[in-house]
């Protein structure tokens, strides 16, 4: 076939191999203009003979492409032909974020090094030219293996390879040494190996899954058709492709283990290459098999996760946080081009399930959870367990009123019949799902994990992919991986064989799930990936535990009857604002647009995210004018009441302990709560979520915010939680047990530290393997907590405590700075120390480029610093651009600088804030950090004098709020007998008489008249202060 390569002359020198390819390896005629156009050549007739001869176009799209004038000229001629001459285009996209016109938009697009997929999809093939490669069909062979009952009774084996037929004889049962082998298979690899020694244990294991492979051989391969089948496996050139197909009369006996069956030379049939297994129900002769009908591409993934509340059920803790981020690991790179779209569901629910199957059509919905025979434990709504029957999922799947083609079920036994009960899997293919993957028996859950996440790549390779192709090349990718840590002693790392547990059952036949030759359907309803604004993106894999506290605070901000506002409360370091990132994320998914605001309440900043959020909203003109920097703070607590009451907005109030006293006895500005108290006070769609480390019940003037707010406390995270959290972190792994337990149990569930451990560990080994090195770090970390505890009078050894008991003993420990120093250590070796400290002095998250501007370096000086401060968690990274120590890490870090060091640090970063704002930003919140810095590195009059100026802006700007915010802070800082005193004063006492507190304005004049009228008594000889 011959295919036209429009692209901008800048992309050509990538392009040209790309197309070399597709001509040599698979008979495509790429029309280059490299090429076909030689010197001379009327360049307009060849391009127009090109266009016009193409069955198809390939659109190369980057940063260039639209850089010139031919490129576009030749995008709309291909998209004349596709409209109205049914021609074939496909974007092939070079990098991130290039620009797609929208007539192309609904076409799936691939990355340029998917060739293999860009030459799947291309269609029309023409006889190549000779100098082309010649493409190869690979030839496809058909093997059907039938458990007919017959006579009644009686189990006969036929089959079928090609043309070939075998029989064998009516056996009045299955085999007796098969029983027993089925018996122990079902019963569980990892349960077997936890009554024997790891060694003996896998060595038997192997023994018994191979001779149980071989009777299966024995029976289902009878008179014969186990050598035929071999010698056509040995035979058979490169790229042959075997659909083996196991048929049964009776469901019982498709759940036996055919994945494990062996061929008489040993051969694993399932784990050979080509080799793809199903199994189904035999058909009557009448009957009329659902078959997989392929939907729209892109791939399209529901996921529901069954993961109750660890205190609300008696099954393990499902490690589902793992599951969740292999499966958008594996699709990742096609996610890229939009070629594939997973959304996972917050709470899995068959309700849930319903509601997402009416808003889109997906291809595959996976469940992950526990199961059995007959049900799987899903979770309710406030996380209690929930057993669910096939006949109680399938009612749901019918309330989606949409056809969904294939369910995977991650779950024990869901492949499993009996005479009594069909089992799970072949329930919902008689219910009308036209595939499902299951399992046949226990399963761990490193292995269920690692055979999705293959899976799914698979599946998301080319539309054109199979069940059952991804379903083998998983399996045996998984295998493989196994046999390769097998053969390098890991034994322990290499897991179980567990490659016979899963399999796939088919109502027909083994069919692609997506169709690429109609317009793309994307999700109404998509999973948020990505938040702006400077909250952690953490994805749903990320981040352990705390989905009983994500679920309590969305109950509570989707309420349309309940509190207006939740309070998320705990200590620093518990991950607080990672979990409001996730909150946010979730509420994006439903459509709520998300304002982020960190620090210190400023309605000015307030309002620019709040206008920003709305943007896309239909109050944008109403928002738009939240920005107006001349409007005053009325009118804008007026506009924000108004939004507030018309649009579905979540504004969150991150690290709001910086507007508290130490210890939050008080509100340090209680301005603050009446703009807070007006806006929920008369919300009716908007909410409010807060991230503080103090809980706001006592605390002064927070009295109506404290009852308007519902609290949800963090807690550290629970014994199992915690096991979970030292299994992802690498360098935890693998540590001495007994010591590593030690340590984890003084830390007491706080993950912040356990992340700092992490971190020691990976840097104190060098070079060495995960999980293999830091034995020294760690046992020196330990002889350090012992030190403390004995000196503290704490026994780290005593039984029964709660959660928040060992937490506080972390926190007596000062398990902070033992790690911290460490991590410190690290960071000078390595000559980070003096970028950590100059960072961790910003209230305000920073660039490569403000804090080379702050140390006189240049911007690409700073970057090996920040990656390696970023790898010991001590900077956190916020957006693509800025970074911050957290508070929590940033006062740990004091203790390990001078007085006079850390001084000098504050008054540099504000030298560069204050050039910032006169020279570059012009942000008043640039002014607002300077001072601030001067003030901690001591610089008073430097302070006051950069905060007259700012706060005189925003008395120009009519901003009251922030006016009596800011002067107030300052005049804390400010003693009386500094020479800008009262006039900060007296912009804070107008403020609040501006504001209609008149009581506070009136007593800030008092005082100043007492103490002018002090220091007029004083100096008599002052003409100035008699005057004043």
């Amino acid at each position: 076939m011959k295919v036209f390569l429009s692209h901008c002359s800048l992309d050509k020198p990538r392009l040209i191999d790309f197309a070399r390819r597709l001509r040599e390896e698979h008979a495509i005629d790429v029309w280059l203009d490299l090429w076909e156009i030689g010197p001379g050549d009327d360049v307009v007739a060849k391009i127009n003979e090109a266009l016009a001869e193409c069955q198809a176009g390939l659109i190369a799209f980057s940063q260039h492409t639209f850089s010139g004038k031919w490129v576009s000229a030749e995008i709309s001629t291909l998209i004349h032909s596709r409209i109205e001459g049914n021609k074939r285009i496909i974007p092939v996209i070079l990098d991130d974020a290039p620009d797609i016109p929208p007539l192309l938009k609904p076409l799936a697009r691939r990355g340029i090094d998917e060739i293999e997929a860009i030459a799947a999809a291309l269609k029309g093939e023409r006889p190549p030219k000779p100098a082309l490669g010649q493409p190869s069909a690979a030839p496809v062979h058909r093997i059907t293996v039938a458990l007919r009952e017959q006579p009644p009774g009686q189990l006969t084996v036929a089959v079928q390879i090609n043309q070939s037929s075998f029989n064998g004889p009516a056996l009045a049962e299955i085999p007796p040494a098969i029983q027993a082998g089925l018996q122990r298979f079902r019963e569980g690899l990892p349960r077997q190996l936890v009554r024997q020694t790891a060694h003996e244990g896998r060595t038997a294991m192997e023994g018994w899954l191979a001779q149980l492979g071989r009777d299966l051989g024995q029976l289902c391969l009878p008179g014969g058709a186990g050598t035929e089948l071999q010698t056509l496996l040995k035979n058979s050139p490169l790229g042959t492709r075997y659909d083996v197909v196991f048929e049964a009369d009776r469901p019982e006996w498709l759940g036996l283990p055919f994945e494990t069956l062996r061929l008489p030379d040993d051969t694993r049939l399932a784990l050979h290459p080509g080799v793809a297994t199903w199994r189904r129900l035999a058909a009557a002769p009448s009957a009329n098999p659902t078959q997989i009908t392929a939907l729209a591409h892109p791939l399209k993934v529901l996921v529901a996760v069954g993961a109750p509340d660890e205190d609300k059920t008696k099954a393990n803790v499902l490690d589902h946080e793992r599951e969740m981020q292999v499966i958008l690991d594996a699709v990742e790179p096609v996610q890229q081009h939009e070629n594939c779209e997973v959304r996972i569901l917050e709470v899995g629910h068959p309700d849930e399930i319903a509601k997402a199957l009416k808003a889109d059509p997906y291809h595959v919905l996976h469940l992950s959870c526990h199961g059995s025979q007959g049900q799987l434990l899903l979770e309710t709504e406030i996380g209690e367990e929930l057993p669910v029957t096939p006949a109680e999922l399938v009612a749901a799947l019918r309330r989606g009123e949409k056809v969904i083609p294939l369910v995977f079920l991650n779950a024990c036994h869901t492949g499993v019949a009996s005479p009594q009960s069909a089992g799970f899997a072949l329930e919902l293919l008689r219910a009308g799902v036209p595939a499902v993957v299951a399992t046949l028996a226990p399963i761990s859950d490193a292995y269920a994990t690692q055979l999705a996440g293959a899976f799914y790549q698979q599946l998301a390779k080319t539309e054109t992919t199979r069940p059952a192709q991804a379903l083998a090349a998983a399996r045996q990718e998984v295998e493989n991986q196994r046999q390769k840590l097998l053969s390098t002693g890991r034994a322990e790392e290499a897991g179980l064989p567990e490659y016979g547990t899963a399999t796939l059952f088919l109502a027909g036949d083994d069919r692609p799930l997506v169709n690429g030759d109609v317009d793309r359907v994307g999700l109404k309803t998509r999973s948020i990936t990505m938040l702006q604004g400077e909250l952690p993106a953490w994805q749903r894999g990320d981040l352990i535990g705390r989905r009983q506290e994500l679920r309590e605070a969305l109950g509570v901000l989707r309420d349309k009857e309940g509190s207006p506002g939740v309070l998320l409360q705990g200590i620093g370091g518990l991950g607080k604002s990672a979990l409001a990132g996730r909150i946010a994320m979730a509420q994006r998914e439903h459509h709520w647009a998300i304002a982020i605001h960190r620090g210190e309440f400023d309605l000015g900043r307030v309002a620019r995210e709040v206008a920003e959020a709305l943007e896309g909203s239909s109050s944008k003109a109403k928002a738009k004018r939240l920005s107006d920097p001349e409007l005053d703070d009325n009118s804008r607590i007026r506009l924000l009441r108004e939004l507030f009451q018309a649009e579905h907005i979540l504004l969150i109030l991150d690290d709001f302990e910086q507007n508290l006293s130490f210890g939050g006895k008080k509100l340090n500005r209680p301005e603050v709560a009446t703009v807070l108290n007006e806006l929920l006070a008369g919300t009716v769609k908007g909410r409010l979520l807060v991230t503080c480390r103090y809980g706001l019940k006592g605390a002064q003037d927070c009295e109506v915010l404290e009852a308007l707010l519902a609290e949800v406390s963090l807690r550290p995270l629970s014994p199992a939680e915690v096991r979970k959290l030292v299994q992802r972190l690498t360098w935890l792994r693998g540590q001495d047990p007994q010591l590593l337990w030690q340590v984890v149990r003084g830390i007491g569930g706080h993950p912040r530290m356990l992340e700092f451990l992490n971190a020691l560990l990976r840097h104190s080994a060098g070079g060495a393997k995960a999980g293999g090195g830091g034995s020294n770090r760690l046992s020196h970390v330990w002889s350090r907590m012992v030190t403390l505890a004995k000196k503290e009078g704490i026994n780290l050894a005593r039984g029964e405590v709660t959660l928040e008991e060992q937490a506080q003993t972390a926190l007596r420990l000062g398990q902070r700075d033992i790690f911290l120093g460490e991590l410190v250590e690290v960071a000078r070796q390595a000559g980070d120390a003096e970028v950590l400290f100059q960072a961790a002095v910003s209230n305000l998250p920073v660039t490569r480029d403000e804090l080379a501007g702050m140390l006189g370096k240049p911007s690409q000086a700073v970057t090996p610093h920040w990656e390696r401060l970023h790898s010991l968690s001590l900077l956190t990274v916020m957006t693509d651009t800025t970074a911050l120590v957290a508070r929590w890490t940033a006062q740990g870090l004091q203790h390990f600088q001078s007085e006079e060091e850390y001084r000098t640090r504050c008054v540099r970063a504000g030298d560069y804030r204050v050039w910032q704002a006169q020279n570059v930003s012009r942000s008043i919140e640039h002014g607002i950090e300077g001072f601030r810095n001067y003030f901690a590195g001591g610089e008073i009059d430097r302070g006051a004098a950069e905060a007259v100026g700012v706060l005189a802006a925003l008395d120009r700007w009519g901003q009251m709020v922030a006016l009596a915010t800011h002067a107030g802070e300052v005049l804390e800082s400010v003693p009386a007998d500094n020479e800008r005193f009262a006039q900060l004063a007296d912009f804070e006492a107008r403020a609040h008489w501006r504001l209609g507190d008149t009581q506070r304005a009136k007593q800030r004049y008092l005082e100043l008249l007492k103490r002018h009228t002090a220091r007029a008594a004083a100096n008599p000889h002052r003409a100035d202060y008699q005057r004043d």
